[in-house]
């Protein structure tokens, strides 16, 4: 959307203003150069990145910009042969808030609490059943042959049948395990593969009683019986689709997918998506109900997406395959979060373990900071079924974490203002963008605090070169407050910032040397100096 000039220009004299009172409105051509030619009334400025930053409302429960999300599935050490320690990684990568942890013990959770500011504790789609929360055998999704189905990434894994949406035992156990959590100390609940029974109409499921009670009520409302009758329904009042499939020799299991049902199968996967949203509905206000407050959920959206179900939840919190982790993409996923008065979350699976994952994952750690998101540290992550879990080495990642925590002034109450990635156009600046990066693979990201003139502007670089280089940047004079290059900083991790001068590229660039990034650097404009006292 283009944004009209709203400001008073900054660059216009007293002369230039006692010319136009005596001639009248007169519109002049500035010089043209590499941001472009652009018309403008001399009486009125380009909008600068204050003006364009907008404020994105923040739950309590969501980190703040500078925080470090730092996830232990599970407590560690698990047992005497187990390497990992909880607490001491925690300490290493400067965590300030826990995330996506599966506990009930409220010992171990108030010992997240002292050690950070938030807790979100981790619940998902197959809840073990109370009350003491070891096996899972009640109310769980069944195929046409009565047998408990689970996710296909699962099906190595013992005991690990899901709950099905429409059994009210499986609700009332996943409310009771929540609301422990809540108990234990959470301030928040993860909640990963939200798609339930929806997902497992894929996996031939799930046709246990209460779903078959559901889908005929379901079909009552919305099919005439002539219309039953075409498909061979005698009697909808009594009508069980399980029996209905098995009749006509209906694929079993994940073949089912492939089941040719024609529109009852269609109704039955519609069916079943409502069954979802009714399931979350229903406990989520039991679950409020009991904690006494609102308790906000996060979700695994895997890949940053947002359809359903994942639209009823307040925060993702997802899992990024490596493959997806590209500036053009995280940039994509953040202002579509953005756009839906979400806020989004990343861990990074990558692809390798082998120290050659290393330099794209600092890349994303920066690039997701710089989008005015968190990349969760790289520690125990999930890397696919039979996988060994990821273990991120200190000595690799948490100097980075460090300087968000340093520079934590640069982050809180910043938002995105400009973003430069190789030939994507911004399309909120046509004409005059504030900032230009001359070489392929450096990405920039203007941030600054919204409608705040008189605040610093943090410009992020991100270099995902492999062979990195110094290069040069160059900004628009007027897409920035006056005091914006009284003093110029730069800001890398590992170095203690410095003082630089941009030297003049034409009336209305400013030219700026950036030295090698490994991989990510601030650029502080109009900070009196670098680090609050």
């Amino acid at each position: 959307m283009m944004i009209e000039p709203i400001q008073q220009c900054h660059q216009t004299g007293a002369i230039m203003s006692h010319v136009l009172a005596v001639i009248g409105a007169a519109v002049v051509l500035f010089p043209s150069n590499i941001f472009g030619e652009e018309t403008v009334d001399v009486t009125r400025g380009l909008v600068q990145v204050h003006e364009v930053a907008r404020v994105v409302p923040r739950l309590p429960e969501m980190p703040p910009a500078s925080a470090v999300c730092f996830s232990s599935r599970w407590s560690h050490p698990i047992n005497r042969d187990d390497p990992h320690d909880t607490f001491a990684a925690a300490e290493a990568f400067h965590a300030t808030d826990f995330v996506w942890t599966y506990s009930l013990d409220p010992k171990f959770v108030q010992r997240l609490r002292q050690s950070g500011e938030r807790v979100f504790l981790a619940v998902n789609s197959l809840i073990p059943d109370p009350p003491d929360f070891r096996r899972r055998s009640k109310g769980r999704i069944v195929d046409l042959l009565g047998q408990p189905v689970t996710a296909p990434w699962m099906r190595s894994w013992p005991d690990s049948a899901w709950g099905c949406a429409n059994s009210p035992e499986y609700r009332e156990g996943f409310i009771e395990y929540a609301v422990r959590a809540i108990q234990a100390g959470a301030t928040a609940l993860q909640m990963d593969d939200p798609r339930m029974n929806l997902a497992a109409v894929s996996w031939g499921a799930c046709f246990c009683p209460h779903c078959i009670e559901g889908f005929r009520a379901f079909l009552i409302d919305r099919v005439s019986q002539e219309t039953a009758t075409a498909w061979g329904i005698t009697d909808l009042d009594r009508f069980d689709y399980r029996q209905y499939l098995l009749e006509r020799k209906a694929s079993v299991g994940d073949a089912f997918a492939k089941y040719d049902g024609g529109e009852l199968k269609s109704l039955f996967a519609e069916f079943q998506k409502e069954s979802v949203r009714q399931f979350f509905s229903y406990v989520r206000g039991e679950i409020d109900r009991r904690a006494g407050r609102h308790i906000v959920f996060s979700t695994n959206n895997y890949r940053g997406s947002w359809e359903f179900p994942y639209d009823l939840f307040e925060i993702g919190m997802a899992e990024l395959p490596q493959r997806d982790a590209t500036p053009q993409q995280l940039y994509d996923r953040y202002r579509e979060a953005h756009d839906r008065g979400k806020h989004q979350i990343f861990t990074l699976v990558p692809q390798t373990a082998d120290g050659s994952e290393v330099p794209i994952t600092r890349r994303v750690i920066a690039a997701c900071y710089a989008l005015g998101g968190h990349l969760i540290v790289p520690w125990d992550v999930y890397t696919g079924s039979q996988k060994p879990r990821y273990y991120g080495r200190p000595e690799d990642y948490a100097e980075l974490y460090r300087f968000v925590r340093e520079f934590a002034h640069c982050f809180d109450g910043y938002e995105e203002a400009a973003f430069v990635f190789e030939d994507r156009p911004d399309e909120r600046y046509p004409l005059a963008p504030p900032l230009l990066i001359g070489i392929p693979q450096v990405m920039g990201v203007v941030r600054a605090r919204p409608q705040q003139a008189a605040a610093p502007v943090v410009i992020h670089l991100v270099d995902w070169r492999d062979e990195p280089s110094p290069f040069a940047i160059r900004l628009h004079r007027r897409r920035f407050p006056l005091t914006a290059f009284e003093h110029v900083w730069f800001s890398c991790p590992g170095h203690p910032p410095r003082e630089i001068s941009p030297r003049e590229a034409s009336d209305e660039e400013l030219v700026l040397e950036i030295p090698t990034l490994r991989p990510w650097g601030l650029v502080v404009l109009g900070a009196a100096r670098p680090l609050p006292e």
